[in-house]
């Protein structure tokens, strides 16, 4: 969800003149030098996080010790709690949890040439993992369980999802490595306690980027 205007509350009217005044006097004097050290943004969720403690800290428990991320989950079902069920219906599927076998190397013809030789079942998966993968996970036969397809990234959750199961897939782009991936399982999300509150921390980052940029683009017109 990237564009602010379909984020609730709309930045723009959680960043009451209030607030602006009080980002504006501390942030604007070293702007410059926050936005050349890359640290801009880092600094300002850390002052939205604080502002939402404050605002929170009437309903919340006594406890000075709540952690970051227990007021952003706090926060998140406040403004998205009653819309959980509508929410996991529309992320269920980055939510599902796959088990798959993983091999990677730092050669794409060597990972097209493993690839072959386990579809034409010359080898095992197993066999040439432990042989030849980069990764830890070769001394498990590059077995890895129940990972939800949202820890990919995004250019691999699609056809993650399209793969049955037993389907191997030619290689792809793992990072620094090519990774011949076959899928052993897929697990269905279900709704309960650490679905929901990954669906709530995932609409509270989609809302505090929306914000993050509004706080820019209002300490931009300052300069």
């Amino acid at each position: 969800m990237s564009a602010t205007s379909i984020l609730d509350p709309h930045p723009d009217d959680w960043l009451t003149s209030e607030r602006s005044n009080s980002i504006t006097s501390q942030i604007l004097p070293i702007y410059p030098l926050l936005k050349n050290s890359r640290l801009l943004g880092d600094v300002l969720k850390a002052w939205i996080i604080d502002e939402i403690r404050t605002e929170c800290a009437g309903n919340m428990s006594t406890d000075d010790d709540l952690s970051d991320a227990d007021v952003q989950l706090f926060f998140a079902r406040k403004l998205w709690g009653h819309r959980l069920e509508s929410l996991y219906l529309r992320k269920k599927s980055r939510l599902d949890l796959i088990s798959y076998s993983l091999l990677r190397v730092n050669s794409r013809d060597l990972a097209y040439e493993l690839y072959h030789r386990i579809k034409a079942k010359e080898d095992s998966f197993e066999h040439l993992c432990l042989e030849y993968s980069t990764g830890l996970e070769r001394f498990k036969g590059g077995r890895i369980e129940r990972q939800s397809i949202a820890d990919f990234p995004d250019t691999m959750q699609s056809y993650l999802l399209n793969l049955k199961e037993g389907e191997l897939h030619q290689p792809v782009r793992f990072g620094s490595d090519y990774a011949v991936i076959q899928v052993l399982e897929h697990i269905p999300a279900c709704f309960d306690d650490a679905t929901q509150d990954r669906l709530l921390m995932w609409e509270f980052g989609d809302w505090i980027s929306g914000v993050t940029t509004s706080v820019i683009d209002h300490l931009e017109c300052g300069i």
